[in-house]
């Protein structure tokens, strides 16, 4: 058997999105003489990113200055920004605008910004391993400190039952005095660390949205730089959320829909929701005649100020997603997820300069300093628009109008104890004759095979089932009884499938070469059955410009 290796750097940062490459190149322009690495799941850089596509550049000022004359793949400029509330058939411009203020922002590719970006950080030295999946951290075995002091890759070369193939390799250990964990939504280090560690003892769980994009070619001509967000149907009374129609080019536009995974009845299906979205007649008098090019799906955080843990730990940082920044008002990710590795390189810079990785030593300047920043300003201000909603969609929006008026300056702060994953509600006890199915067209691409097919899944089929469900009698029998098996509707990929003949009991099959890592079964599951884990490195979608 091949032996595995062992690495020594610095710092290792696991994700290579936004945040990740953005700490480890502030830090090598802070201290050049650092070692830094970044290991990525994805085989390509930007292939496992889905975002919305907003932007403000200026954010890349005081990431990387001078960066206009390096460059960077921005797409239009945003001219008009419009905000409709939706019913089944008619549509209503609303007369505020979406968001903060959109216009005057870029439309971009997240996937091409990241390689953009990236060529910038090899170029100051940092190694990029791309196709290698930080499997576990590596806590030090001498320390009463719960310390980290590094990552291991996942194996690769096992077949399906475990057994090693002729490719075989071991995972690589990584250790680093500092560890940065940039994994995105729901990363399984972070969840694992802050679950172990206790980080999110003091604040309130973690709340998420599963967010579905498509890019379409479109016959009729449009003006780059359109933008257009919706409320109300088809997710009005069922699940919080809403729609989005960005127009990148005269015959090109992404289209979009963000569900909150929070909501109540386990019979609503958010690909379907997806697909009455686009049938709206706003959406088809757009997309009409057009064809998908790109279909995506991925979760993002939505909790805000009060679900962020403590950011540190010894050994180690939480930034971008996996901490929980996100604008939850304005559903921005990117700009908070640089903000905050801006934050997190100086603090850990001047923890090398002290030589104190611990939480409450060196690293303790970071969550100081969020705490004294603008991110932490904007966390809250828009700290009570998310969750008010859980209260219902006119209610939280009569909370959310009150929350804009005040300039987030409520004297109250709303707090929640309840999972996602626990707010759904049993059919039995609403009756049995809750309905979720929004109106669908045939024509809106409903076939989720047929989407899969836009995804660019690639991978090994034969390696081990990286979807580990605790206790399959659990999922089929109480699991059907109580909530009619949601694990169906929920996946936004198909990779739960239950057959059943005639006097028979159920069977699970799992299609987890479908997978889309958006984590959804590990965040929505009732029964807090499903683990999701990283599979063999450089598996799962491949998004591209997107």
């Amino acid at each position: 058997m091949p032996q595995s290796h062992t690495l020594q750097y610095d710092v290792v940062v696991v994700g290579a999105g936004p945040a990740g490459l953005a700490v480890a190149l502030k830090l090598r322009l802070l201290n050049p003489n650092l070692s830094i690495c970044i290991v990525e799941k994805s085989a390509r850089l930007g292939g496992h990113l889905l975002s919305g596509t907003l932007f403000n550049p200026q954010i890349l000022e005081d990431l990387l200055p001078g960066y206009a004359a390096l460059h960077p793949p921005l797409g239009p400029m945003i001219h008009r920004d419009a905000l409709y509330f939706l019913t089944r058939s008619s549509s209503f411009c609303l007369p505020i605008t979406a968001g903060k203020g959109n216009v005057g922002l870029n439309l971009f590719s997240l996937g091409a910004l990241i390689r953009w970006l990236a060529q910038w950080v090899e170029e100051h030295g940092v190694d990029i391993f791309t196709g290698f999946a930080a499997q576990e951290l590596l806590w030090a075995e001498d320390s009463s400190d719960s310390r980290v002091v590094g990552v291991r890759t996942g194996e690769q070369g096992r077949g399906r039952g475990g057994e090693l193939k002729k490719t075989y390799q071991p995972g690589v250990e990584i250790r680093a005095s500092v560890t940065v964990l940039a994994e995105g939504s729901r990363g399984s280090l972070s969840t694992g660390l802050i679950r172990r560690l206790g980080l999110n003892r003091d604040c309130c769980p973690q709340m998420y949205g599963l967010g579905f994009k498509e890019v379409w070619e479109i016959p009729q001509e449009m003006r780059a730089g359109e933008v257009i967000h919706t409320l109300g149907w088809p997710l009005a009374g069922l699940a919080y959320g809403g729609g989005f129609l960005y127009v990148l080019s005269a015959q090109r536009v992404a289209v979009g829909l963000v569900v909150g995974l929070d909501y109540q009845n386990p019979l609503l299906d958010p690909f379907a929701a997806f697909q009455a979205f686009k049938a709206h007649p706003l959406l088809q008098s757009r997309l009409a005649g057009g064809q998908r090019l790109f279909y995506g799906a991925k979760t993002m955080v939505q909790g805000g100020l009060s679900s962020l843990p403590q950011l540190v730990f010894n050994g180690g940082v939480l930034i971008g997603d996996a901490a929980g920044f996100l604008d939850s008002v304005c559903m921005k990710g990117v700009e908070p997820a640089i903000r905050s590795a801006l934050l997190a390189s100086q603090a850990i810079n001047a923890a090398f300069a002290a030589g104190d990785f611990s939480a409450r030593g060196g690293l303790a300047a970071y969550p100081i300093g969020v705490a004294g920043s603008s991110l932490m300003g904007q966390l809250r201000a828009g700290r009570n628009y998310r969750v008010g909603f859980r209260a219902g969609f006119w209610p939280g929006l009569a909370h959310a109008a009150l929350e804009k008026m005040t300039h987030g300056r409520l004297p109250w702060t709303l707090r929640w104890r309840k999972r996602d994953r626990e707010r759904l509600v049993p059919l039995g006890k609403k009756g049995e004759g809750m309905d979720a199915t929004p109106l669908l067209s045939k024509g809106a691409g409903l076939d989720r095979s047929e989407s899969l097919a836009l995804s660019g899944l690639r991978g090994v089929e034969d390696q081990p089932n990286h979807l580990h469900i605790q206790d399959k009698e659990l999922l089929l029998r109480r699991g059907g009884e109580l909530f009619a098996n949601p694990e169906r509707r929920y996946c936004p990929a198909g990779v739960f499938a239950i057959n059943q003949l005639s006097g028979q009991k159920p069977q699970l099959t799992l299609h987890s070469d479908n997978c889309l890592h958006c984590k959804t079964c590990d965040i929505k599951d009732p029964f807090d059955n499903i683990r999701w884990v990283p599979p063999e490195g450089g598996s799962g979608p491949d998004y591209r410009d997107c």
